[in-house]
């Protein structure tokens, strides 16, 4: 029996209630009586039968017609769907299938595909949600990735982008989409700190290998030695160290104590040139220097001549030669101006 027969159980069941009414039973014979309302019992549930199924189609139809598009349906609409899904397959069980019409047959399986789609959308964006968290999850705090942990931070990354701006995007309600906005900030903090780390490194390694050898080194890469000692300084720190493999912080260790003796060379250069410098200063100008300057002037000449070896020339600057050149030339002239007043 499907809808088709509703129309004709009707009619037939008021010409049973007609036959049973107060004016027309006396005609009828006890048989009669329980024949026709034994009949009007089977139609009756015949009746009850195409009024269940129009029930579950309407809640179907409703479900179909309520629930967003499959681009934009979210798990917020998950329970309804698997409910109207549970109402199609008892439809179209063997049992019941006969009590739907070819055309009610049709629209149930069509509606069934689109729920079907709505409900694969909702599934695949809670499988990616739950491969992003277990992601998360399985990666060290901030303060302690790794270059180890590079690829696994941009997988994570790349499977949050798809879920935000991807086709599936319109199916995260607004709470997930907070969720998993929340797990891009902290992957992205997380690869900020390796991507730091490792451009620190690079710099270290670039500063290292542009300078010269211990006894070539000049005032001129001092900067660039303290800068690299500073950032090895940084990566070796408490709160930094943790982002290190043990590897990488050998490899930053390895040219610590090379950058110092370098650096300690250039220093002890620049207190040679102050003390140059001081001795020098301490001296009158070229036109007040008289025959008792001579023995400081030429104290502070062999003082220049004695730091002016070849091992301390090759870590002095351009400038600073020229500078202690000069110093030698003022001191020079000052020596002749004596000498010429003698004579």
């Amino acid at each position: 029996v499907t809808s088709e027969n509703k129309d004709h159980i009707n009619e037939t069941l008021d010409i049973i209630d007609e036959l049973l009414s107060e004016d027309n039973i006396g005609s009828l014979t006890q048989n009669e009586i329980s024949e026709v309302r034994e009949k009007k019992e089977q139609l009756q549930n015949l009746l009850n039968k195409i009024e269940e199924i129009e029930e579950n189609l309407d809640a179907v139809d409703s479900v179909v017609k309520e629930t967003p598009e499959a681009n934009k349906v979210t798990s917020d609409d998950k329970e309804t769907i698997e409910e109207a899904l549970d109402i199609i397959e008892e439809l179209l069980k063997e049992e019941n299938n006969g009590n739907l019409t070819e055309e009610e047959n049709a629209t149930i399986e069509e509606q069934k595909a689109d729920l079907t789609e709505k409900l694969e959308n909702i599934k695949e964006v809670e499988e990616r949600m739950d491969a992003v968290e277990e992601a998360v999850n399985s990666l060290p705090e901030a303060d302690e990735v790794t270059s180890e942990d590079k690829g696994a931070i941009e997988e994570a990354l790349d499977m949050v982008e798809k879920l935000l701006t991807g086709e599936n995007a319109g199916n995260l309600t607004e709470e997930e989409k907070a969720t998993v906005e929340e797990q891009k900030a902290d992957l992205t903090g997380k690869l900020e700190n390796i991507q730091e780390v490792e451009n620190k490194m690079k710099t270290v390694e670039q500063t290292v290998n542009s300078l010269p050898n211990v006894d070539k080194v000049t005032s001129d890469d001092k900067k660039a030695i303290e800068e690299a000692l500073q950032i090895i300084e940084e990566l070796l720190a408490e709160e930094n160290v943790g982002n290190l493999t043990d590897a990488e912080k050998a490899i930053v260790e390895a040219p610590k104590a090379t950058l110092i003796e370098k650096l300690e060379k250039i220093k002890a250069i620049e207190e040679k040139i102050e003390a140059v410098d001081e001795r020098v200063n301490s001296l009158p100008k070229i036109d007040e220097v008289t025959s008792e300057d001579k023995e400081t002037i030429e104290e502070t000449l062999k003082f220049i001549e004695e730091f002016l070896t070849e091992e301390n020339l090759a870590n002095l600057s351009e400038k600073e030669k020229t500078k202690v050149e000069k110093q030698k030339a003022d001191l020079n002239e000052k020596l002749d101006t004596i000498q010429m007043i003698k004579d």
